[in-house]
């Protein structure tokens, strides 16, 4: 006779497994609109992409055709990254010295105790570094895509928005997207500091 417990535990991990599914399509798809509203509000307010306030086309000898693929590649990688936050578990040995937040980042991505200058000449690991942008980036994408979206849409729906928006938009959209991504980084290594000291 099967143990009552062993059956409450297949039920949660299935349970889980479809909270998870349901979250993983529900934050891709949000994820894929939010970019095409970007990349379409951007395409109809500005037809020659020379004129997009954005750097990269400025160094880079870009079309919208070259950036709709790049935009569906990075796409792909972003979801893909968000399916191993989603579905794949991070392991880490536990390691009583880290019981702080700013020694756990750097312990995280190297699997070992480092300091914050290992980021500029060490290689961190794979997996936790796609777990890391699969929660960090999708979100941060989202929230990006549709802020970006609407200010545009705005430039072309109102004459008094975009005289403000050419005075002082991009560098107020870009302090806007630096704080969002700060937000869900530090909420993520918050998160995974809080399972890390539960082990």
């Amino acid at each position: 006779m099967i143990n009552l417990r062993v059956l409450f535990l297949i039920f949660e991990i299935i349970h889980r497994t479809m909270n998870h599914k349901k979250t993983f399509w529900t934050e891709a798809i949000l994820l894929i609109v939010s970019r095409l509203v970007d990349f379409t509000a951007t395409m109809c307010y500005i037809p020659n992409i020379q004129h997009e306030s954005n750097v990269l086309t400025k160094i880079f000898p870009l079309n919208y055709q070259l950036l709709g693929v790049i935009q569906v590649l990075l796409i792909a990688f972003v979801v893909y990254c968000f399916y191993v936050y989603n579905f794949l578990e991070i392991e880490l040995k536990k390691d009583r010295s880290i019981n702080q937040l700013r020694t756990f980042i750097p312990y995280f991505y190297f699997g070992r105790k480092e300091s914050y200058t290992a980021f500029l000449f060490k290689k961190p690991l794979y997996r936790n570094s796609f777990y890391s942008v699969g929660y960090v980036v999708t979100y941060s994408l989202i929230w990006i895509g549709f802020i970006v979206g609407t200010s545009t849409t705005m430039c072309m729906l109102s004459e008094k928005y975009e005289s403000f928006y050419k005075l002082a938009g991009p560098p107020l959209l870009y302090v806007v997207l630096v704080l969002i991504t700060f937000y869900y980084a530090s909420r993520f290594h918050r998160k995974e500091f809080k399972k890390f000291v539960k082990l």
